[in-house]
């Protein structure tokens, strides 16, 4: 929270637009999972010391920049795997997922004069097949389930939404060069693709 405070600080003093999280869990590190063998306490309880974290960070960050952008590469997006779910909030407890108690902490304290941007960093959006309204109309609906009702109406207006486009998708030689490639996909054109998908 402390250095979160900092970061914000000085991202008002240079003017910037605000900061960007890479919440993403490389190595599969499982580090937003409750572990019913090492946790002491109960999921319950590690939820609300995630919310709790949640606010610290949110508090100390926007304290800093009351008016600033924070965008995580991956912020309800990391939760699209729950939307297919008979019951997502059970879901989320069977796996023992804590990033959505931490994401509405961040809510708790987010004032209206921020803005939170959910990165998305999805490499397989694709215009031609619909790809990005999918993906807007699911951050928008879809992961309603995930935030506490006290602070749906929040989420909804200080959201953003974005898609990244990696262009090493679309310069690749080959699908045997790396599992990041897209292959012609309009009108033999990888060129073509990435223009309509930017647009």
């Amino acid at each position: 929270a402390r250095n979160m405070g900092l970061m914000a600080g000085l991202a008002r003093e240079g003017a910037l637009k605000g900061l960007v999280v890479d919440n993403e869990d490389y190595g599969n590190a499982r580090q937003w999972r409750y572990d019913a063998k090492k946790d002491k306490a109960s999921y319950d309880e590690i939820c609300e010391l995630a919310r709790r974290r949640g606010r610290e960070i949110a508090r100390a960050t926007f304290g800093e920049y009351p008016d600033m952008s924070l965008m995580f590469f991956w912020l309800l997006s990391q939760c699209q795997d729950y939307f297919s779910e008979a019951n997502p909030v059970a879901a989320v407890r069977e796996r023992g997922d804590l990033w959505p108690a931490f994401v509405n902490g961040i809510l708790d304290e987010t004032p209206a004069t921020a803005k939170l941007i959910d990165g998305n960093e999805d490499y397989w959006c694709q215009a031609a097949d619909g790809d990005f309204f999918r993906q807007y109309w699911y951050l928008r609906n879809g992961v309603l389930a995930q935030v506490a009702p006290e602070n749906r109406a929040k989420y909804l207006s200080v959201l953003s939404i974005g898609v990244g486009h990696f262009l090493d998708v679309y310069t690749s030689r080959s699908r045997e060069e790396t599992c990041w490639y897209f292959g012609p996909a309009e009108n033999g054109s990888r060129l073509s693709a990435f223009q309509h998908n930017l647009e």
